[in-house]
């Protein structure tokens, strides 16, 4: 879940983020991959989208 609150304005903008995620190696480098839809609970009006993507790249240096 993604919550962002807009204190002066009294508005709220709620995203559900469902995601897969996986750890693997490009040559190597360890890296995380996530990637899932976005969908909108709630957003102040004329603001709301109906759903998007989002897509993480995460590199990990273990020791």
């Amino acid at each position: 879940m993604e919550w962002t609150q807009n204190w002066e304005a009294s508005t709220s903008t709620i995203w559900l983020n469902p995601t897969f995620s996986a750890v693997t190696s490009l040559g190597k480098q360890k890296t995380q991959f996530v990637v899932g839809p976005r969908i909108n609970l709630a957003a102040p009006e004329g603001g709301k989208a109906d759903w998007g993507w989002r897509a993480v790249l995460i590199f990990l240096f273990p020791k």
